[in-house]
């Protein structure tokens, strides 16, 4: 009789010990945390490619295919002549009423670096070299109108960043006419940039 109950007594036991384990939760392991902060200042890719800005108030935003760019170096005779050249510009076939060109110029084999430019002509450029100059080609049908900054122009242009062969930036200034003083110029704001320096051929 006694180990009757004793039998039964262990029985019940392992019964209860099972159904405890049974009705418990399953324990969830605890899930590795992963990174996913982005990366500031990530290298620009060939998709990233703009141009934007405003032009007296309205807004202009241009992506890859309606823009070109290149590099390249230029030399000649005279003193100050042999520099090196980079510009971005709007495509001919682009519809824009103004198509602008900004173009960087610095020492011969020298890659534009970060920093603000003196602004000049297009003809002064060799005067303090790295310079910039922003022109704007106006086109209403078979008149056309120039724009281009002067010498000692005021306004802002700056490279923000260079990595590889990627260049980006920012710019406002106002633009005057090239061949008419009495002309209103561009007021241009808010303006950046990023674009591949693509060599010339």
């Amino acid at each position: 009789m006694t180990k009757q109950i004793i039998t039964t007594f262990f029985t019940m036991l392992t019964a209860l010990t099972i159904s405890a384990q049974t009705s418990k939760a399953p324990i969830k392991k605890p899930v590795k945390a992963v990174a996913t902060t982005a990366v500031k200042n990530a290298p620009a890719t060939a998709g990233s490619t703009y141009l934007k800005y405003e032009i007296n108030g309205t807004p202009v935003s241009l992506k890859k295919s309606e823009l070109l760019s290149y590099s390249k170096n230029e030399t000649g005779t005279e003193e100050g002549d042999n520099h090196s050249l980079v510009n971005l510009f709007v495509t001919s076939s682009n519809k824009v009423l103004y198509k602008m060109s900004i173009m960087f110029y610095t020492p011969l084999n020298k890659k534009p670096e970060p920093g603000k430019l003196p602004l000049g002509s297009i003809l002064s450029y060799r005067d303090a070299l790295p310079s910039a100059h922003v022109k704007f080609d106006k086109m209403e049908g078979d008149k056309f109108t120039f724009y281009g900054t002067k010498e000692e122009a005021e306004g802002l242009v700056e490279i923000t960043k260079v990595e590889g062969d990627w260049i980006e930036g920012i710019f406002e200034l106002d633009v005057p006419e090239s061949y008419n003083d009495d002309g209103a110029p561009l007021k241009i704001t808010n303006g950046s940039f990023r674009f591949k320096m693509e060599k010339a051929d």
